[in-house]
């Protein structure tokens, strides 16, 4: 017996046990606000007949004119009649000329590509001269014609996730601000979870690691390094602030 007792007094630190806290969390998620969004049908059509062309419209198909010039200086001087629509039999020093009609993929210069497919490019716009092989381009855009649109019926679903989901955020970051003026009034956790309308979540004693005296490791602690590592750095009974990153919140208290 007096060699198992000086064996344990020898090896007392293999058997001692890590320091563990009980922890009650409060838990702000996003997509805990995505059910109260209030979108009626109209809601929905109007968005969709604001952004259809936008967003659910295949590519355009755009014609334009590409007219070529053996240098810069002949191409921008030409500048002017292309913008006034003239032919290419008037324009002096035109080496050769093409009207085209497709998808912005057809168009061989990519760099002439992106401002006659742009956004703001306009029918009758000019863009150029940029240099293309052994030319100077120039092109005008003659005429654009819609790519074919998707169907209401077909996009309603990516609309409402789309719009909830706006909607999610600006609830969630209200929430949050309601959240830091009661965590303001000194008001403890269960009282600012009951004004704010969430459980508090309260775990039996579990190491740093988040691990139970049983083995047991909660998923909520361990979704943030951030809630161990606050909860050991603070006193029992003692809480923190609101953290978190992200679309997460929390603020917790160590309970024992």
């Amino acid at each position: 017996l007096q060699v198992l007792i000086r064996h344990y007094s020898q090896q007392k630190q293999a058997f001692a046990q890590p320091q563990r806290r009980s922890i009650s969390l409060i838990q702000l998620k996003l997509d805990d606000f995505l059910n109260q969004a209030n979108l009626t049908e109209e809601d929905l059509r109007a968005y969709y007949e604001a952004v259809k062309f936008q967003r659910y419209a295949g590519p355009d198909t755009r014609t334009w004119t590409e007219f070529m010039f053996n240098s810069e200086a002949e191409a921008r001087q030409a500048l002017g009649r292309i913008a006034g629509g003239a032919n290419a039999d008037s324009i002096a020093g035109l080496a050769n000329s093409t009207q085209r009609r497709g998808p912005q993929s057809t168009m061989a210069s990519a760099a002439l590509a992106e401002r006659v497919f742009g956004p703001s490019a306009q029918q009758g716009g000019i863009f150029g001269p940029v240099q293309t092989g052994n030319y100077y381009t120039v092109a005008r855009l003659e005429a654009i014609e819609a790519g074919e649109v998707e169907p209401f019926e077909a996009v309603r679903e990516d609309i409402f996730d789309a719009l909830s989901r706006e909607q999610a955020i600006g609830l969630y970051y209200d929430s949050l601000s309601r959240l830091d003026n009661l965590i303001g009034t000194g008001a403890g956790l269960e009282e600012i979870a009951s004004e704010m309308g969430t459980p508090v979540l309260s775990f039996i004693a579990v190491d740093r690691t988040g691990v139970t005296e049983l083995g047991l490791a909660p998923s909520v602690l361990r979704a943030d390094p951030e809630i161990l590592t606050r909860a050991f750095d603070l006193t029992e009974g003692a809480k923190t602030a609101r953290f978190g990153q992200d679309e997460t919140a929390y603020m917790l208290r160590v309970d024992s």
